[in-house]
């Protein structure tokens, strides 16, 4: 699959997921699951205030973005950020 850039989403990547409504955004590494890729969730916001996840792995939504690859690069168009 590939993110919103179209960079390809790999397991160990850390991106950043939103559900199709916005109300669920997710941080998180990138993991190989059973028949899809899943998040490893760090951080979680449900209508734009912090929340504990209650799964730790769950599901990507439909926006991602690869925020950091698992190689320690950081994919276009989030690098000309840091420049």
């Amino acid at each position: 699959m590939n993110d919103s850039f179209g960079n390809k989403v790999q397991p160990g990547d850390y991106a950043l997921s939103v559900s199709t409504s916005g109300v669920q955004v997710k941080m998180g590494r990138i993991v190989q699951g059973a028949h899809q890729l899943m998040i490893e969730v760090d951080h979680l916001a449900v209508w734009g205030e912090a929340k504990e996840p209650r799964n730790r792995r769950t599901i990507l939504g439909t926006t991602v973005i690869v925020l950091k690859k698992a190689d320690g690069t950081i994919p276009y168009p989030m690098g000309e950020l840091y420049d």
